[in-house]
């Protein structure tokens, strides 16, 4: 949220609490997932968390899980950032259920990219531009 709110010019309440929502949908969406497949772990580390806490059964999270992607998407659809979030499911996807967080290399590029689409969706729901981002970067401008 610092980022999107540093590059754009006017942020309106409005588009604040929609990019703000955004971003909590998209991180639940990632935490219930990340924590779905890891209870035992969460179990002796964070035992406060919602499944080692018995507030929640890991058969309701994993559906709450696949649950959350339409959701998200749909947003996504409504707020004009389609793409961030579809690009964040598949990095979701990459990184919890297909293990790629295993390997050092993967996780700090999954981790990256997935920064990058977080910071796209709360831009482009406060109205950044990729143009008005690199022009304002002071080594790209040609003036």
């Amino acid at each position: 949220m610092v980022f999107a709110c540093a590059g754009a010019t006017n942020v309106e309440l409005g588009q604040f609490l929609r990019a703000f929502f955004w971003l909590w949908l998209h991180l639940l969406h990632f935490c219930v997932s990340n924590q779905s497949l890891s209870p035992e772990e969460d179990a002796q580390n964070k035992p406060f968390r919602p499944i080692p806490a018995g507030r929640i059964t890991v058969a309701q999270a994993r559906k709450l899980r696949w649950i959350l992607i339409p959701i998200c998407l749909t947003v996504s659809a409504a707020y004009g950032v389609l793409y961030p979030s579809i690009t964040l499911a598949v990095h979701f996807l990459l990184h919890n259920e297909l293990k790629l967080d295993a390997n050092w290399i993967t996780r700090n590029l999954l981790n990256a990219l997935g920064y990058c689409a977080f910071d796209a969706g709360t831009s482009g729901i406060l109205g950044v531009t990729l143009s008005r981002i690199l022009w304002s970067v002071p080594y790209l401008s040609l003036s």
